[in-house]
């Protein structure tokens, strides 16, 4: 239900595992990532992935906006720009 839905910023390898297990616990999950080549690449494991990287101007669009605004959970796992 609208209760098990998770949307992450940023999509690295603990929030894979993360995802792996909640998935299977009837989690719908949604994260972003900063390039196209691993949106295709989550997309065909089946994660809807949203493309996010305000340092490049790339803000969420309307889709992610929608799964964000849907979720019951929010997690962060961006790394700190270069800067801090």
């Amino acid at each position: 239900g609208p209760d098990k839905v998770l949307f992450c910023f940023g999509c690295g390898y603990t929030s894979l595992a993360l995802f792996g297990a909640l998935r299977a616990k009837g989690w719908t999950v949604h994260a972003t990532c900063r390039t196209e080549g691993k949106q295709r690449r989550l997309r065909e494991c089946g994660l809807p992935a949203h493309l996010f990287s305000p340092a490049d101007g790339i803000c969420l669009d309307a889709a992610g906006r929608e799964a964000l605004a849907a979720s019951a959970a929010v997690l962060s796992t961006i790394s700190p720009a270069d800067e801090g």
